[in-house]
Formats: structure tokens, C-alpha cells, sequence
């Protein structure tokens, strides 16, 4: 009878020591789970925090330009635009004929920076970049390089639209037109293609066919550190491939969860 009540004893200590393994497994998983999921909230809020910035520099940076480009058209315009026709009024006139030359080079000058001072407040008060969908900005972007004769550019897309945050929509279209115009401007390319593919994410791959370069050797501008800069702003991975003659492409990926649609 004592072995048979020392044998459920010993059952007995058995299961309490299981359960209290068990329980001590099952407190361990649920701490961690719970450290885990702390954690993963502690980096969206960190992610959400970084956004709502880069929401902020974006914005106060739009006011600026859109301020800086109110006072070039109204402001210097216009003072450049009265110093043509003084100009013009003293060829017209005849007051100084010796100078008439002189006076005329002035006066084209002038127009000239005059137009270019336009052109920067069209840019920097330019409202299609808030308004327009990322892909309609590629395709104005192609088109106005195909218009120029210099380079065939073409877009190639896997979907009619893509919604995303302005902020990141903005910084996305920044770094492919920061490449498309370092290909005009350096690569001397023919032809100039863009990929933008919506799966699981934001994937863009943009290649030209110009004389490439050497990515060993340090940079000759700025370009390529505001195209890093740019996609690390955003969480995005930019890679940049190129050897002299062979071309340059360009591979933007960016996660679903860093286009935020809903935000503005």
C-alpha cells in the first residue's frame, strides 16, 4: 500500500514539475512575444515619426520654393523687364548712337536672363507635382526629353496608377529625374529607358546607353549623393550599376509599407 501511494507521489511531483516547466515555457514565449511586438511598435512609431518629418521638410520646402519663385516673377521680372525698355528707349531714341551696340548686347542679355528667371519660377511654383500622379510625371518628364531630339526616353509600366504619399511620391520623382539628367548631361545616351513595376512594393529601374563610368573612382558631382540621400529619406534601396561604355542603371526599390497612400 506505502509503494502504491509513493508511486502516485512520485506521478504526482512529476506533473507539477511539467506543468511547471510548461507554464515557465509558455510565461518565457509570451514575454518575448509581447518584447517583440513592443518593439515592432517602438520602429512604426520611430518609421511614422521619420515620415511625419520628411511630410514637414517637404512641405515648408514647397512654401519656400513656391515663396522664392512669387518674388523672382514679381520682384526681379519685373525689374529686369523695365531694364529692357529703358534699354530699348535709349537705341530708340538715339540719345547715345555710339553706344547703340553696346546698349543692344545689354538688352539681349538682359532678355536672356529674364527668360531663365521665368523658367525657375515656373519650376519652383510648379503645381503638377503635387497633383499629378507619379507616372503622369515620368511621362512629361519623357516627353519633354524626347521633344528635345538629344535622346529616345521611354516608360514602361505595370500599372495605370500608383498611389503613395506626395512626400514620397515627390522624393521618388526627384531621384529618377536627378538620373535622367545626369544621362543628358554626362552619359551622352541615345536611348534612355524607365521600368516601374507595383508588386509587394515600388520597384524602378531606369538604364541609358551612354559612355558609363567608373563607380570605384569618387564622384564628379552631386548627383548621385542627393539620389542616396534621397531614397534613404524614405527607406528606399538605390543601387547604381555602370562601367565606362557599358551604360549606367539604376534600381530603386521601395517597401509597400513606405508609400503610405493614405498620408499627404
Amino acid at each position: 500500500m506505502e509503494q502504491a501511494e509513493m508511486t502516485i507521489f512520485i506521478i504526482l511531483a512529476n506533473l507539477v514539475v511539467l506543468i511547471f516547466v510548461a507554464g515557465t515555457i509558455v510565461f518565457i514565449y509570451q514575454f518575448r512575444q509581447k518584447r517583440m511586438k513592443h518593439e515592432m511598435e517602438k520602429t512604426g512609431l520611430r518609421e511614422r515619426h521619420l515620415l511625419e518629418l520628411v511630410n514637414t521638410q517637404l512641405a515648408v520646402q514647397h512654401d519656400t520654393m513656391q515663396h522664392i519663385g512669387s518674388e523672382i516673377h514679381d520682384s526681379v521680372g519685373q525689374k529686369l523687364t523695365l531694364a529692357v525698355l529703358y534699354a530699348r528707349q535709349l537705341v530708340q531714341g538715339r540719345q547715345f548712337p555710339e553706344l547703340e551696340e553696346k546698349v543692344e548686347r545689354i538688352g539681349n542679355i538682359v532678355n536672356e536672363s529674364l527668360e531663365e528667371l521665368r523658367q525657375l519660377s515656373r519650376t519652383l511654383n510648379n503645381p503638377a507635382l503635387s497633383q499629378n500622379d507619379l507616372l503622369a510625371l515620368l511621362q512629361h518628364e519623357c516627353r519633354q526629353v524626347n521633344a528635345a531630339g538629344i535622346c529616345q526616353a521611354s516608360l514602361e509600366v505595370s500599372a495605370p496608377s500608383i498611389p503613395m504619399a506626395a512626400s514620397v511620391k515627390h522624393i521618388v520623382f526627384r531621384i529618377v529625374q536627378e538620373f535622367m539628367q545626369n544621362s543628358l548631361k554626362h552619359a551622352q545616351c541615345q536611348r534612355l529607358h524607365i521600368q516601374v513595376q507595383q508588386e509587394n512594393g515600388l520597384r524602378i529601374e531606369a538604364a541609358d546607353d551612354g559612355v558609363g563610368f567608373d563607380t570605384s573612382q569618387p564622384p564628379r558631382g552631386i548627383g548621385l549623393g542627393n539620389m542616396k540621400r534621397r531614397a534613404l529619406q524614405i527607406g528606399a534601396t538605390l543601387e547604381l550599376h555602370s562601367s565606362p561604355g557599358a551604360g549606367t542603371r539604376l534600381t530603386l526599390q521601395l517597401p509597400a509599407t513606405k508609400m503610405e497612400p493614405g498620408l499627404k
